[in-house]
């Protein structure tokens, strides 16, 4: 159940007996902001950089219960909407339009171990780490290394430790509590102090859900019923291993033989050039039609077909960037999919040597028109899956 404690100095929220929010003066449960960011991208990565106008910490408050929630109104208008869901707390934070900054403090102890924040390459433990949450090209290297250099300096395609495809503003901690933050903007999360977690999100988020369990898997349980649990694999995608392959049909029937006439079990062919390629300063590089290259892969339909009879799969690839050569460009532009610049203007991003479209996932419009896409283009070639 959920408790609130409540003092001349401040209050605590408890669930089920643990304090998952607390303010104090000099210790504030949140601070707002008004800032303008800046944001840089060369080759699918970002360099971003917060320029803050504006700040302000309530300190006075109200408590009081409207229903079954529990409403924190601070100074300012700025009020907190807090409800219980069995072993879950949902915050709802109000504030006046102009703020699009948020610093949350959230109780931490000095031996909790964090896990989470979407798909991170470099550590495990994000303790003592400060989380950039941004999706972006994960680079070449993961840093302070010899290859993230000459990856830099040549391409501008360095990698950091954090950069990922990724990125999750939900973690966990071994003290069986968990956080979500249900926002789209740049985040930080702060794991570096001793006795708080400092989430810094680039807008008032929508909703932070905070949840208190008995051990990891009725953790992941809690998040999985707030945010959606994954399907069960099929039962192919185990029954062997899966060949990445590039190079065309002939290449890929070649090497499949040879791991078969090994005695190797193959339970899909992943092909990310069924859609053709282009040579350049980078080298081999994907042609973004997404339809199959009838050069590279001919008959494809009939292939993945004769494929599946046989026990493989046939995988490929796709993503919302768009050759300008191409006829889904074409398409997409007329329809008015892609994203643009303030005037009006087709943004295009350059990648290695050649420029590219994005299509704009925020139009429904547009998400409609590329489900179609795949049905045609993926699907029905056969494909049994994507990256």
């Amino acid at each position: 159940m959920m408790e609130v404690i409540q003092s001349d100095q401040g209050f605590d929220i408890k669930l089920a007996g643990e304090t998952m929010l607390c303010h104090r003066p000099g210790q504030s449960l949140l601070r707002l902001g008004v800032g303008r960011g800046n944001f840089r991208m060369r080759h699918g990565s970002f360099r971003m950089k917060d320029r803050v106008l504006e700040t302000f910490e309530p300190a006075d408050f109200q408590v009081r219960q409207q229903g079954e929630k529990t409403v924190i109104e601070f100074e300012n208008q700025v009020v907190l909407s807090i409800t219980q869901s069995v072993n879950m707390l949902g915050v709802l934070i109000s504030a006046p339009d102009k703020y699009n900054r948020l610093w949350l403090n959230l109780p931490a102890t000095a031996q909790e171990a964090v896990f989470g924040c979407g798909e991170q390459y470099s550590v495990l433990n994000l303790r003592g780490r400060k989380v950039p949450l941004w999706c972006q090209e994960q680079g070449i290297g993961r840093g302070r290394d010899l290859i993230t250099f000459l990856a830099e300096l040549t391409h501008g395609a360095g990698g950091a430790w954090h950069t990922t495809y990724f990125p999750q503003p939900t973690f966990l901690t071994s003290d069986n509590r968990w956080c979500h933050v249900d926002g789209t903007a740049f985040m930080e999360f702060d794991f570096r102090s001793k006795n708080k977690h400092c989430l810094h999100v680039w807008e008032v988020p929508r909703a932070i859900y905070l949840g208190r369990a008995d051990c990891p898997p009725a953790m992941l349980t809690a998040i999985t019923e707030l945010l959606g649990r994954q399907p069960a694999l099929p039962c192919w995608a185990n029954d062997g291993i899966w060949l990445g392959i590039q190079g065309g049909r002939d290449v890929a029937t070649d090497k499949l033989a040879a791991v078969e006439e090994a005695g190797g079990k193959v339970a899909a062919l992943w092909c990310q050039d069924w859609q053709g390629i282009r040579m350049t300063s980078f080298g081999k590089q994907l042609m973004w039609d997404w339809s199959y290259d009838e050069q590279l892969y001919p008959d494809l339909p009939q292939w993945a077909e004769q494929l599946k009879q046989e026990g493989v799969r046939f995988l490929g690839y796709i993503n919302p960037f768009l050759a300008l050569e191409g006829e889904l460009y074409k398409e997409a532009s007329q329809r008015g999919y892609l994203v643009l610049h303030s005037d009006g203007g087709e943004y295009h991003v350059k990648i290695t040597d050649f420029p590219a479209a994005i299509l704009d996932l925020s139009n429904p419009e547009a998400t409609e028109w590329i489900k179609e896409v795949i049905k045609e283009n993926l699907l029905d070639a056969g494909l049994s899956g994507w990256m």
